[in-house]
């Protein structure tokens, strides 16, 4: 749809709620967004079965040479249609804001994606 009418779209929470970052790869953090009592990540979404899905993204991300912010952000951009990516949170310092878009200065393979030669 978006293509047909040539429109754009911004992801809400490209880093799902911090899971594609490496936040979660050892657990549910006490003072993550999970391990509080509020708010829209519920530590009953960590599941052992997502957290293996979590881990094993973390090593595709690595074989590529990329942190998994980094692959997660660039599988978005690589879409035409996605025209931005707004990436915040309570840990979002300007370092990790710089380290989660060093995907940018990458070589890429020819698919736009940040894919490491």
């Amino acid at each position: 749809m978006l293509a047909d009418t040539g429109v754009g779209c911004i992801p809400f929470s490209p880093l799902a709620q911090g899971m594609l970052s490496n936040r979660y790869l050892h657990g549910i953090p006490t003072d993550s967004r999970a391990g509080k009592a509020h708010g829209f990540l519920k530590s009953d979404q960590i599941t052992e079965a997502r957290l293996a899905q979590i881990r094993a993204l973390n090593e595709l991300a690595q074989a590529r040479g990329q942190s998994l912010a980094q692959m997660a952000l660039a599988w978005l951009l690589k879409d035409p249609r996605i025209t931005s990516v707004l990436v915040m949170g309570s840990e979002f310092t300007t370092a990790t804001m710089k380290s989660a878009c060093a995907w940018a200065d990458l070589p890429t393979t020819g698919d736009g994606a940040g894919v490491a030669s």
